[in-house]
């Protein structure tokens, strides 16, 4: 399932997708298991076969949940049946489809589905639905895996946090017309991007900082409990292209 952001990229044609590892793999050393300082565990299978190494054996990366390198999948996202808006009534089996990732709809009586002029819709009024009730016939982004990696969510690259999909608002520097730094939401709320940044004076900040900040947010906002940033949490990255 699809979060906006990776709904809006997902658009362009290409789309990186980051999820914590269910077993997260144990660093050694540990003495009980056999692994050596330096090496890590890493679970396998129901009965959590254990194989050591230091980097996500092919054995592991081969039981991705998500999927491997050919895979087709299908990106399912927070969706409304929106016939009433565009017609004004309601259909048992909607064809317009609202997405509230970039508020469109589609008409998919049409294949594939027409877009639709909303301008003079009202999205505060439409009551959406988790990407998990879906319709097969409203899914939108069918995207193939290229790439699947496993290993720590905060080694993420400016490249890969792009790649997400995460918007990095930015500002322009004083006094420096043509130059702009990313732009930092000190909102006071839980999981604003400044939580995220080294300590120090902001001047020592690295490029790969702020996005990190802006990605580990996004993360937090969904995972604080199962898999938090600070922890440094082992993830699944996959790499998706649209499906030909």
């Amino acid at each position: 399932y699809l979060t906006d952001p990776e709904a809006r990229r997902a658009g362009d044609g290409s789309l990186l997708v980051a999820r914590p590892v269910r077993d997260q793999p144990a660093l050694g050393p540990l003495p009980g298991l056999g692994i050596p300082r330096g090496q890590t565990a890493w679970y396998i299978g129901r009965h959590r076969r254990i194989i050591s190494g230091t980097a996500a054996p092919p054995e592991f990366l081969a039981r991705c949940p998500y999927g491997v390198p050919g895979d087709r999948l299908w990106m399912r996202e927070v969706w409304a049946p929106c016939d009433k808006l565009a017609y004004g009534s309601e259909r048992e089996d909607p064809c317009v489809i609202g997405y509230r990732a970039d508020k469109v709809a589609l008409n998919h009586e049409w294949k594939p589905g027409k877009k639709l002029d909303t301008y003079a819709w009202n999205w505060d009024r439409v009551k959406w639905k988790p990407s998990s009730q879906m319709p097969d016939h409203a899914v939108r982004h069918k995207l193939r895996v290229v790439k699947v990696e496993c290993r720590p969510v905060n080694s993420i690259t400016i490249e890969e946090v792009i790649a997400a999909g995460v918007k990095i608002p930015a500002s322009r520097v004083e006094g420096q017309p043509n130059k702009v730094q990313p732009l930092l939401q000190f909102t006071g709320k839980r999981n604003s991007p400044h939580e995220y940044v080294p300590p120090g004076r902001s001047s020592t900040w690295q490029d790969v900082d702020w996005s990190r900040a802006y990605f580990a947010s996004e993360w937090d906002g969904r995972y604080h409990k199962r898999a938090p940033w600070k922890a440094a949490p082992w993830a699944w990255f996959f790499t998706c292209e649209a499906a030909r």
